[in-house]
C-alpha cells in the first residue's frame, strides 16, 4: 500500500506523539505512587495489594 507524500509528514509527528506518551505515561505513574509517602506507614502493604488486584 502506497503512501501519498502528503501523508508522510502527519504520520510521523504522529508516531513520535505517540513513542512521547508512551515515555511520560509509566514516569507518571511512578510519581503518583512515590507521592504516596515510601515511608508512609503501610505504604508496601498497600502497594502489594494493588499489585496483586492487578495480576488477578
Amino acid at each position: 500500500m502506497a503512501i501519498h507524500r502528503g501523508m508522510v509528514e502527519p504520520l510521523a509527528a504522529r508516531t513520535c506523539d505517540l513513542y512521547a506518551d508512551a515515555d511520560e505515561r509509566p514516569l507518571g505513574i511512578i510519581a503518583r505512587q512515590l507521592s504516596d509517602g515510601l515511608d508512609a506507614p503501610g505504604w508496601a502493604e498497600r502497594k502489594l495489594a494493588a499489585r496483586m488486584l492487578l495480576a488477578a
